[in-house]
């Protein structure tokens, strides 16, 4: 089981978005989004989406 914290990345440059995942995913559990709208939807659900 994977005990790191999850950080919800919202953006819509991919190259950015990128950097950001690569910078975080060792030591947090990402989960990354393009729209304020599915970020929404991801912090609804029971169970977010992994990256």
């Amino acid at each position: 089981m994977d005990n790191r914290k999850i950080i919800l990345v919202v953006c819509d440059q991919q190259r950015d978005m990128d950097v950001i995942v690569d910078l975080l995913n060792p030591d947090y559990q990402i989960v990354a989004v393009k729209s304020g709208q599915q970020a929404l939807k991801v912090v609804r659900a029971d169970t977010p989406p992994r990256t």
